[in-house]
């Protein structure tokens, strides 16, 4: 592990010249100088923090504040490709709401070299980016967790710089963490590759991360751990430990944690340890605490966070700049600028920026989802303007209120059902014992299943983007056959445990001619805008062909979706324009009914409920039964809440 170093170094002198040379190169947020990390005011940082898996087990952030008690600088957010983009915000926000920086990792591509591009075509995603630049002062990119096993030095180096790349012609200019391979364990592929990928790098803003899973049992004593943490700091690199514990995978071995916290407080390295816990089913004691909280940190984890003396606890600085969002000396005053959409739909914000100057104008925009509409702005700003634009001069907290509806009837909701985009929107998984293989051939997707498993979940064909809402119905069709008769098994339903069933487990008899299939179903549980479709294939001996795959949502006499999440309506203008119609002006888009009733109380005419827009509308009540004078004209919203104006009727 310790050959030819010092050529090495050399090359890493180098690269440390050039690095300097541009530190003051216009960069948004944190850089990276020599081996040290340094915020957007110049500041040193050693990283001193804890990874949480929010994406599977606190999506909403909970945990931020208990690891805050421990004083960490940092946190490295668990995410995948398919997590949502609103949570992936939310989760980086709040991290720094609680003054810790976050450094959020993909984990599809653990073990797995092939999936490198996976991760970073999504990081160059346009709604990604918009994203990151929106945090790009405080945020650190992982770009692939662990990515590979036994990678060579040259596929690394190529890999990564092409990912490099990729993400700073996007418009990405955080600094970007590189794992080792090897499951992150393999520090000489970064002392290797980490001077020529930091070259590579225009912003010259690299992190490398080595993940210490280092046992004692695999050799790796105390010397060991303190010589390649000395040889990388002889080389200059600006190394990181982005995971370790005291145990490794299933706990059956041994990791001097103490020490890798003394080398690395004596050396002035970074840390982050795994993982605050609850989740990890493998080793149950790599769960820094029992339930999230703070108060129930215990054994290694309590040591490593607030008892050893090299723990976070005694060692994590908090720069300045991530407690008050200011430069030292800087008589400029800054605000926090967070904006929701609530409903469907979404916002755009010039410039997007979480924190921004006093005096700052900021232009927001809505843009309501298909079959929507923009309702209102609540929270520091109320009304309907469109585009809202406002001067900062305090925090701001804004909703976006749109409608709530879902796809309109006959909308298509599966994407890429003809199979012409390829396997676009589409996955195919075999899992032990069974074994097969998917392609698509002139539009037409063919499974080859080799090996059947021992239920049919074991090979499975799905896609996870249908918008489905509570209460609608919809018909699902698709074209299918197999080399022999085959009884399918298809649901929609949820893509996570419990997995609940929507559509009830279909059946269907496949023969070898391509035939079409149908089924309806009515969404009885809560609305799922990222339900999946299944077919199951585990049981499968050979092959099997799907094409004209649709779901679409159907009239079932329902009434239309509701409005989602907006203030109740408060007031109306009504007034009565003659032959039994009533002019009913409202100041914002509401669903709910109309109710004509006398002045005793009894029920002349009802509507029946519907979404109405802004604006004026002109109401037929269908009564024979009405009279000139007093009448009350009552609207009822979906959630109960009820208004009422007088009217005085003429016939």
């Amino acid at each position: 592990m310790l050959s030819d170093w010092s050529k090495r170094l050399v090359v890493a002198a180098t690269v440390l010249t050039a690095v300097v040379s541009g530190f003051a190169a216009e960069l948004p947020g944190f850089r990276v100088a020599g081996r040290f990390l340094y915020d957007k005011c110049g500041e040193k940082v050693i990283l001193r923090g804890i990874n949480k898996m929010t994406v599977w087990t606190d999506i909403d952030g909970a945990s931020f504040p208990e690891i805050a008690k421990t004083g960490a600088n940092s946190v490295r957010i668990v995410w995948v490709t398919t997590g949502d983009i609103e949570k992936f915000d939310s989760a980086i926000s709040k991290c720094r709401q609680n003054n810790m920086i976050p450094m959020v990792e993909l984990h599809d591509a653990t073990g797995e070299w092939s999936k490198l591009s996976m991760c970073v075509d999504w990081w160059i995603k346009p709604e990604v980016v918009s994203v990151i630049q929106k945090h790009e002062e405080y945020l650190l990119i992982n770009i692939a967790n662990e990515c590979g096993e036994t990678v060579s030095e040259a596929d690394f180096k190529a890999g990564y710089t092409d990912a490099i790349t990729k993400m700073r012609t996007a418009g990405i200019h955080v600094p970007l963490i590189i794992d080792a391979a090897k499951y992150g364990q393999d520090i000489n592929i970064l002392q290797a590759t980490g001077p020529d990928l930091i070259t590579a790098d225009p912003d010259h803003n690299i992190l490398l991360s080595v993940h210490m899973w280092w046992p004692v049992e695999w050799g790796y004593s105390d010397q060991v751990i303190t010589d390649e943490i000395n040889q990388s700091v002889k080389m200059n690199l600006p190394l990181i430990v982005g995971e370790f514990a005291h145990s490794g995978v299933g706990c059956e071995t041994t990791i001097n944690y103490k020490h890798i916290l003394s080398e690395c407080q004596k050396n002035e390295i970074g840390w982050l340890a795994w993982e605050w816990g609850p989740g990890n089913s493998d080793c149950t004691e790599m769960d820094m605490t029992t339930d999230s909280k703070f108060e129930t940190l215990r054994n290694w984890g309590l040591e490593v966070a607030v008892t050893d003396e090299n723990s976070i606890k005694n060692t994590s600085v908090i720069p300045q700049f991530m407690q008050t969002g200011i430069c030292e000396g800087s008589q400029v005053k800054r605000f926090s600028v967070s904006v929701v959409a609530k409903g469907r739909g979404s916002v755009t914000i010039s410039p997007n920026k979480s924190m921004v100057d006093s005096g700052q104008v900021l232009t927001i925009t809505p843009v309501a989802d298909a079959n929507n509409e923009f309702v209102s702005w609540s929270g520091s700003s109320e009304g309907t303007q469109n585009p809202l634009t406002i001067t900062v001069e305090s925090d701001l907290t804004i909703a976006a209120n749109f409608t709530d509806n879902g796809p309109a009837v006959g909308a298509e909701l599966a994407t890429n059902g003809d199979f012409s985009d390829g396997l676009t929107g589409w996955e195919f998984a075999a899992f032990t014992p069974a074994v097969g293989t998917a392609v698509v051939e002139d539009d037409v997707f063919i499974a080859t299943m080799t090996t059947k498993g021992t239920e049919g979940w074991y090979g499975q064909f799905k896609t996870v983007t249908l918008d489905i809402s509570k209460g609608k119905s919809y018909v699902v069709s698709f074209k299918a056959k197999a080399d022999e008769p085959f009884n399918l098994s298809t649901n929609i339903g949820l893509n996570a445990d419990p997995w609940t069933t929507y559509s009830g487990y279909q059946k269907f008899d496949l023969t070898t001619e391509m035939k079409t299939y149908t089924y309806e179903f009515t969404m009885g549980e809560a609305d799922d805008r990222k339900a999946r479709m299944v077919f199951d294939l585990g049981l499968l001996s050979g092959k099997i062909y799907f094409d004209d795959i649709s779901v679409k949502p159907i009239d079932n006499g329902s009434p239309v979706k509701r409005m989602a999440s907006a203030q109740a309506l408060k007031t109306m203008n009504v007034r009565s324009v003659g032959n039994n119609a009533i002019a009913v002006t409202l100041p914002r888009a509401v669903f709910g009914t109309f109710e004509l009733i006398s002045v005793s109380g009894r029920s002349i005419a009802r509507l029946n409920p519907k979404m109405y827009s802004a604006g004026t509308h002109m109401l037929t009540i269908k009564a024979a039964n009405i009279s000139n004078g007093l009448c009350i004209v009552r609207f009822t919203s979906d959630n109960m809440h009820t208004v009422s104006q007088p009217l005085s009727v003429i016939r």
